[in-house]
Parts: C-alpha cells; sequence; structure tokens
C-alpha cells in the first residue's frame, strides 16, 4: 500500500509513503504499531495519516515546494527515507 499525499491546492510536492499490506498499522503511544482488523485489510485511521504527514514534515517534507515527491518507508514502525525500490 502507498500512502500519497498533496496540498489540497493539488500543486507543490507530494508524499509517498510505502506501507507494507500484509500488516495493520495503528499508532499507539505516538509509535507506529501493528493492528489486524475484523475484516482482515489494513486500517488507515485519520490519527495515523495525520501522524505520517506531521514526522514527514519534521523529515523535511514542504508541500508548498514544488519538485519530486518525497518518498518514504513505513518499515517496523519507523518511517524512513526510501532509497530505492
Amino acid at each position: 500500500m502507498v500512502l500519497v499525499v498533496q496540498g489540497y491546492s493539488g500543486k507543490g510536492k507530494k508524499l509517498e509513503v510505502v506501507i507494507s499490506n500484509d500488516e495493520n498499522i495503528t499508532i499507539e503511544f505516538g509509535n507506529y504499531s501493528i493492528e489486524i482488523g475484523d475484516s482482515n485489510k489494513l486500517i488507515m485511521s485519520p490519527k495515523l495519516v495525520e501522524t505520517i504527514i506531521r514526522d514527514s514534515m519534521n523529515i523535511g517534507w514542504n508541500p508548498a515546494l514544488n519538485g519530486p515527491p518525497l518518498e518514504l518507508s513505513l518499515i517496523d514502525g519507523n518511517l524512513d527515507i526510501r532509497r530505492g525500490l
């Protein structure tokens, strides 16, 4: 699964976060953690999306700037810059 975020204007730098599709991810105590829903589908809560956006801005994503997307991965509960596929 890839979470793609862009400013409401539709312009500016995108944020692309690769999230493993074999895990459900929720927020616990400010960290990313895993949980499986009743339907065995990935649950993306608004709180998770908000936390990913805030953490991405701390890493350096600025949605008002132009340029290539900031590509991140959420691996083992850590949000890191993606270094290729």
